[in-house]
């Protein structure tokens, strides 16, 4: 089932997705500094035994906590852009920051708890496949319920790949300790390091497209087209008007905006009739509805300000998105100005 919702909805689960982003990324940069400290003290002094597991474990932790939080901070990337693009929400996606809370919070908090057992090999590896218990649950979770994962796309083949690579380092873990000649002098460690490294280095030349790919240039155009609803009179003269608006699209073409002026739309022949009120509102309440997902209004007033523009001026200030005058290069400044400070003083 969708769930319709609005900017405000839509700005309160991107701040909720900043805000976890943030705790996650402190607790795994604590996870990293305990994982230091922790090598520190276990470099051996002079005439000290020099048996501590502490630095191969730590590659190996190394190896798979950056993988992790690399595709953490990736999947939160995606997920901000994705909630900026859809009109609904599915259940799944809108309780979304509240299931990767508990997944990655559990996740970062499991790296800290690794961090405390880099001295043996067996602690390690227990608290370890927890780790991987818990990934693969989230994996799980977000190959059903996600509608953003289509099979066969790059989200899609990055999962199965990690859920692989989760099953090849609790089978070296098991296998490794089980061979007699790694059994002493920390080769056991060191052998289970180097899995680790391959896992690591197979992950990003098999994910690189997920890790790393650029937009494409259709994507890059899009990124960077704002938004805009312009204003401008219709009534009046409504050829001249008309033309008018045409040459302001035109203009927030050129400044690499994606502008709508419904005015333009919403009364060309066979769809509504500005004459009747009823259909004059209707049009109205259609274009306001498009400030609401706007990120600017521009108003174009070198024919000056009409009742319909102040309209949509005072929805655009209740909304909250900002409010810019322009005019296009012949107007002079001084009838500019006139017109600016109207609608700054206008009330909302």
């Amino acid at each position: 089932m969708a769930i319709e919702v609005d900017r405000n909805a839509k700005g309160r689960r991107n701040g909720s997705l900043q805000a976890l982003e943030q705790i996650y990324y402190v607790i795994a940069g604590l996870a990293f500094t305990n994982a230091l400290t922790e090598v520190n003290r276990s470099v051996p002094q002079a005439g000290t035994d020099a048996s501590s597991a502490h630095l191969p474990l730590f590659v190996l932790f190394v190896s798979i906590a950056v993988r992790f939080v690399h595709g953490a901070s990736t999947h939160f990337g995606i997920h901000k852009l994705g909630s900026e693009a859809t009109t609904s929400l599915t259940w799944y996606v809108r309780f979304q920051p509240l299931i990767d809370f508990l997944g990655f919070g559990a996740q970062a908090s499991l790296f800290v708890v690794l961090t405390s057992k880099l001295s043996t090999f067996e602690n390690f590896f227990w608290w370890l496949k927890w780790l991987f218990a818990l990934d693969w649950l989230w994996i799980l979770a977000t190959l059903i319920f996600d509608p953003g994962v289509k099979r066969g796309d790059t989200s899609f083949k990055t999962l199965i790949e990690w859920m692989f690579n989760d099953v090849v380092l609790v089978s070296a873990g098991v296998l490794i300790p089980t061979i007699g000649f790694l059994k002493q002098n920390q080769c056991a460690e060191w052998t289970f390091a180097g899995v680790g490294l391959l896992v690591f280095c197979a992950d990003y030349y098999f994910n690189h497209k997920y890790y790393f790919s650029a937009p494409t240039v259709e994507e890059d155009q899009m990124t960077k087209l704002k938004r805009v609803v312009l204003e401008s009179p219709y009534s009046g003269d409504v050829h001249a008007n008309l033309e008018f608006a045409k040459r302001c699209i035109k203009d927030c073409l050129r400044r690499g905006e994606a502008p709508i002026a419904s005015h333009l739309l919403f009364t060309q022949r066979g769809i509504l009739n500005d004459n009747d009120a009823h259909e004059r509102k209707a049009g109205i309440a259609a274009g306001h509805a498009w400030i609401e997902v706007a990120e600017l209004v521009v108003v174009y007033v070198d024919r000056g300000v009409s009742e319909g523009m102040k309209e949509g001026i005072r929805a655009a200030r209740r909304a909250r998105i900002n409010v810019e005058v322009r005019k296009l290069p012949e107007m002079d400044s001084e009838t500019f100005d006139k017109y600016k400070k109207e609608v700054d003083e206008l009330p909302t």
